[in-house]
Protein backbone atom coordinates (compact mmCIF):
# COMPACT_ATOMS: atom_id res chain seq x y z
CA UNK A 1 0.00 0.00 0.00
CA UNK A 2 2.77 2.20 0.87
CA UNK A 3 4.53 2.05 -2.60
CA UNK A 4 1.36 2.60 -4.40
CA UNK A 5 0.85 5.73 -2.42
CA UNK A 6 4.41 6.65 -3.40
CA UNK A 7 3.82 6.02 -6.64
CA UNK A 8 0.53 7.77 -7.02
CA UNK A 9 2.26 10.81 -5.11
CA UNK A 10 5.40 10.54 -8.16
CA UNK A 11 2.81 10.80 -10.37
CA UNK A 12 1.03 13.83 -9.27
CA UNK A 13 4.11 15.11 -8.81
CA UNK A 14 5.46 14.75 -12.61
CA UNK A 15 2.29 15.67 -13.67
CA UNK A 16 1.97 19.07 -11.85
CA UNK A 17 5.80 19.73 -12.59
CA UNK A 18 5.25 18.87 -16.04
CA UNK A 19 2.40 20.73 -16.95
CA UNK A 20 3.77 23.80 -15.17
CA UNK A 21 7.29 23.83 -17.06
CA UNK A 22 5.02 23.50 -20.26
CA UNK A 23 3.03 26.42 -19.86
CA UNK A 24 6.05 28.84 -20.17
CA UNK A 25 6.72 28.19 -23.65
CA UNK A 26 3.20 28.10 -24.31
CA UNK A 27 2.35 30.97 -23.13
CA UNK A 28 5.89 32.83 -25.12
CA UNK A 29 4.04 31.29 -28.16
CA UNK A 30 0.35 33.17 -26.99
CA UNK A 31 2.66 36.67 -26.54
CA UNK A 32 4.27 36.19 -29.48
CA UNK A 33 1.24 35.34 -31.91
CA UNK A 34 -0.76 38.51 -30.51
CA UNK A 35 2.66 40.71 -30.95
CA UNK A 36 2.91 39.50 -34.54
CA UNK A 37 -1.32 39.77 -35.13
CA UNK A 38 -0.85 43.58 -33.82
CA UNK A 39 1.80 44.19 -37.49
CA UNK A 40 -0.04 42.04 -39.24
CA UNK A 41 -3.41 42.35 -41.68
CA UNK A 42 -5.42 40.02 -43.98
CA UNK A 43 -4.66 36.75 -44.32
CA UNK A 44 -1.02 36.57 -42.09
CA UNK A 45 -3.19 37.99 -39.01
CA UNK A 46 -6.33 35.92 -39.66
CA UNK A 47 -3.64 33.21 -39.55
CA UNK A 48 -2.03 34.57 -35.88
CA UNK A 49 -4.87 34.49 -34.63
CA UNK A 50 -6.13 31.16 -35.13
CA UNK A 51 -2.30 30.30 -33.75
CA UNK A 52 -3.13 32.14 -30.33
CA UNK A 53 -6.80 30.65 -30.39
CA UNK A 54 -5.62 27.11 -30.47
CA UNK A 55 -2.08 28.02 -28.01
CA UNK A 56 -4.68 29.48 -25.22
CA UNK A 57 -6.73 26.27 -25.25
CA UNK A 58 -3.45 24.14 -25.39
CA UNK A 59 -2.72 26.73 -22.13
CA UNK A 60 -6.19 25.79 -20.47
CA UNK A 61 -5.63 22.09 -20.67
CA UNK A 62 -2.40 22.47 -19.35
CA UNK A 63 -3.94 24.47 -16.04
CA UNK A 64 -6.45 22.07 -15.63
CA UNK A 65 -3.81 18.86 -15.68
CA UNK A 66 -1.61 20.96 -13.24
CA UNK A 67 -5.16 21.71 -10.95
CA UNK A 68 -6.11 17.87 -10.81
CA UNK A 69 -2.03 17.34 -9.12
CA UNK A 70 -2.87 20.35 -6.92
CA UNK A 71 -6.70 18.64 -5.90
CA UNK A 72 -4.91 15.22 -4.79
CA UNK A 73 -1.69 16.81 -2.23
CA UNK A 74 -3.97 19.94 -1.10
CA UNK A 75 -2.07 22.80 1.13
CA UNK A 76 -3.03 26.21 2.28
CA UNK A 77 -5.47 24.68 4.52
CA UNK A 78 -7.41 27.65 5.94
CA UNK A 79 -10.12 30.44 6.50
CA UNK A 80 -11.95 31.50 2.89
CA UNK A 81 -14.51 34.19 2.10
CA UNK A 82 -16.68 32.84 -0.27
CA UNK A 83 -17.72 36.03 -2.14
CA UNK A 84 -14.23 37.26 -2.05
CA UNK A 85 -13.53 34.03 -4.08
CA UNK A 86 -16.60 34.31 -6.11
CA UNK A 87 -16.06 37.42 -7.26
CA UNK A 88 -12.47 36.65 -8.28
CA UNK A 89 -13.92 34.04 -10.46
CA UNK A 90 -16.29 36.25 -11.67
CA UNK A 91 -13.56 38.53 -12.84
CA UNK A 92 -12.08 35.66 -14.91
CA UNK A 93 -15.51 34.99 -16.36
CA UNK A 94 -16.42 39.11 -17.40
CA UNK A 95 -15.01 39.32 -20.72
CA UNK A 96 -17.88 36.49 -21.44
CA UNK A 97 -20.60 37.80 -19.25
CA UNK A 98 -20.36 41.17 -20.55
CA UNK A 99 -20.12 39.95 -24.33
CA UNK A 100 -22.17 37.61 -24.17
CA UNK A 101 -24.79 39.18 -22.35
CA UNK A 102 -25.23 36.92 -19.60
CA UNK A 103 -27.47 37.50 -16.62
CA UNK A 104 -24.98 36.26 -13.82
CA UNK A 105 -27.32 36.12 -10.50
CA UNK A 106 -25.39 35.82 -7.15
CA UNK A 107 -26.77 34.51 -3.32
CA UNK A 108 -24.31 33.99 -1.14
CA UNK A 109 -23.76 36.06 2.08
CA UNK A 110 -20.70 38.93 2.57
CA UNK A 111 -19.84 36.87 6.27
CA UNK A 112 -19.90 33.41 4.72
CA UNK A 113 -16.14 32.30 5.77
CA UNK A 114 -15.37 28.23 5.87
CA UNK A 115 -12.30 26.74 7.11
CA UNK A 116 -10.82 25.05 4.10
CA UNK A 117 -8.83 24.53 0.73
CA UNK A 118 -8.69 27.99 -1.35
CA UNK A 119 -7.73 25.93 -4.52
CA UNK A 120 -10.38 22.99 -4.18
CA UNK A 121 -13.39 25.58 -3.54
CA UNK A 122 -12.63 27.59 -6.59
CA UNK A 123 -11.63 24.65 -8.63
CA UNK A 124 -15.31 23.91 -8.12
CA UNK A 125 -16.73 27.08 -8.97
CA UNK A 126 -14.71 27.95 -11.72
CA UNK A 127 -15.61 24.89 -13.73
CA UNK A 128 -19.07 24.82 -12.84
CA UNK A 129 -19.41 28.12 -13.84
CA UNK A 130 -17.37 27.95 -16.91
CA UNK A 131 -19.98 24.75 -18.14
CA UNK A 132 -22.85 27.15 -16.86
CA UNK A 133 -21.89 30.50 -19.24
CA UNK A 134 -21.48 28.15 -22.40
CA UNK A 135 -24.30 26.18 -22.29
CA UNK A 136 -26.49 29.60 -21.58
CA UNK A 137 -25.74 30.70 -24.75
CA UNK A 138 -26.25 27.85 -26.56
CA UNK A 139 -30.35 28.33 -26.54
CA UNK A 140 -31.66 30.78 -29.19
CA UNK A 141 -34.43 31.44 -27.05
CA UNK A 142 -34.78 33.86 -24.06
CA UNK A 143 -31.80 36.12 -22.61
CA UNK A 144 -28.99 33.44 -21.15
CA UNK A 145 -29.10 33.31 -17.43
CA UNK A 146 -26.90 31.38 -14.96
CA UNK A 147 -27.64 31.63 -10.92
CA UNK A 148 -24.93 30.90 -8.45
CA UNK A 149 -26.10 30.23 -4.56
CA UNK A 150 -23.66 29.69 -1.52
CA UNK A 151 -24.98 29.10 1.71
CA UNK A 152 -25.03 26.87 4.57
CA UNK A 153 -27.72 23.72 5.23
CA UNK A 154 -27.61 21.39 8.17
CA UNK A 155 -24.11 21.72 8.85
CA UNK A 156 -23.05 21.23 5.07
CA UNK A 157 -21.91 23.99 2.92
CA UNK A 158 -24.40 23.64 -0.20
CA UNK A 159 -23.47 24.97 -3.89
CA UNK A 160 -26.01 25.44 -6.70
CA UNK A 161 -25.09 26.42 -9.91
CA UNK A 162 -28.62 26.79 -12.08
CA UNK A 163 -28.26 27.35 -15.95
CA UNK A 164 -31.34 28.38 -18.22
CA UNK A 165 -29.67 26.99 -21.28
CA UNK A 166 -30.04 23.59 -23.72
CA UNK A 167 -30.07 21.17 -20.75
CA UNK A 168 -28.30 17.68 -20.60
CA UNK A 169 -29.70 14.77 -22.47
CA UNK A 170 -30.44 12.03 -19.41
CA UNK A 171 -28.64 9.48 -21.82
CA UNK A 172 -25.25 10.83 -21.06
CA UNK A 173 -25.63 11.37 -17.50
CA UNK A 174 -23.49 8.94 -16.41
CA UNK A 175 -20.72 9.70 -18.19
CA UNK A 176 -20.67 13.28 -17.03
CA UNK A 177 -17.72 13.25 -14.88
CA UNK A 178 -15.53 10.97 -16.81
CA UNK A 179 -12.23 11.79 -17.65
CA UNK A 180 -12.18 14.04 -21.14
CA UNK A 181 -15.76 13.38 -22.18
CA UNK A 182 -17.17 16.16 -23.84
CA UNK A 183 -21.06 16.54 -23.54
CA UNK A 184 -21.67 18.41 -26.67
CA UNK A 185 -20.25 18.18 -30.31
CA UNK A 186 -20.18 22.07 -29.95
CA UNK A 187 -17.89 21.84 -27.03
CA UNK A 188 -14.75 24.13 -26.99
CA UNK A 189 -13.49 22.26 -23.91
CA UNK A 190 -10.96 19.39 -23.08
CA UNK A 191 -13.81 17.16 -21.23
CA UNK A 192 -11.93 17.92 -17.87
CA UNK A 193 -14.49 20.43 -16.22
CA UNK A 194 -16.68 18.18 -14.36
CA UNK A 195 -14.10 15.91 -14.04
CA UNK A 196 -12.21 18.18 -11.64
CA UNK A 197 -15.31 18.95 -10.49
CA UNK A 198 -15.66 16.02 -8.98
CA UNK A 199 -12.37 14.77 -7.76
CA UNK A 200 -12.43 18.41 -6.32
CA UNK A 201 -15.82 17.53 -4.33
CA UNK A 202 -14.04 14.10 -3.17
CA UNK A 203 -11.12 15.50 -1.55
CA UNK A 204 -13.53 17.42 0.62
CA UNK A 205 -15.56 14.35 1.39
CA UNK A 206 -18.57 15.66 -0.63
CA UNK A 207 -21.32 14.99 -3.39
CA UNK A 208 -21.90 16.26 -6.14
CA UNK A 209 -25.21 15.84 -8.37
CA UNK A 210 -27.12 16.85 -11.47
CA UNK A 211 -30.44 17.67 -12.29
CA UNK A 212 -31.66 18.97 -16.01
CA UNK A 213 -34.80 19.10 -18.86
CA UNK A 214 -33.18 19.21 -22.03
CA UNK A 215 -33.73 22.47 -23.48
CA UNK A 216 -34.50 24.19 -20.33
CA UNK A 217 -32.27 23.99 -17.47
CA UNK A 218 -29.52 22.45 -16.10
CA UNK A 219 -28.33 22.59 -12.10
CA UNK A 220 -25.36 21.56 -10.08
CA UNK A 221 -25.46 20.40 -6.39
CA UNK A 222 -22.45 20.64 -4.74
CA UNK A 223 -22.60 19.40 -1.16
CA UNK A 224 -20.00 19.02 1.25
CA UNK A 225 -19.84 19.15 5.18
CA UNK A 226 -18.18 21.38 7.56
CA UNK A 227 -15.46 20.63 10.05
CA UNK A 228 -13.17 22.45 12.25
CA UNK A 229 -10.17 23.84 11.65
CA UNK A 230 -7.14 22.04 11.06
CA UNK A 231 -4.62 22.58 14.19
CA UNK A 232 -2.62 19.52 13.89
CA UNK A 233 -0.29 20.28 11.17
CA UNK A 234 -1.91 17.64 8.70
CA UNK A 235 -1.63 17.93 4.90
CA UNK A 236 -4.98 15.56 4.94
CA UNK A 237 -8.30 16.71 2.85
CA UNK A 238 -9.91 17.83 5.43
CA UNK A 239 -13.42 19.54 4.64
CA UNK A 240 -14.69 22.89 5.92
CA UNK A 241 -15.90 25.37 8.87
CA UNK A 242 -18.30 27.60 9.16
CA UNK A 243 -16.42 30.69 10.88
CA UNK A 244 -19.30 33.54 10.71
CA UNK A 245 -22.50 33.70 8.99
CA UNK A 246 -25.03 36.21 9.61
Amino acid sequence: TRSLEEAHRELDTFLYRASHDLRSPVCSIIGLCNLASYFSTGEAKELMNKVADTTTGMDRLLKKLSLISEINQPVNFGPLTLSDTIEKVRDEFSHVIRSQRISFVVNCSPDLVINTYQNIVEAILTNLLENAFFYSVMKNTGAPLVELTVATVNNQLEIRVYDNGIGIDQKISDKLFAMFFKGNVYSKGNGLGLYIVQKAVEALDGEVSMESDAGHYTQFVVVFPLRPADTSGSKEPETAEVLMQH
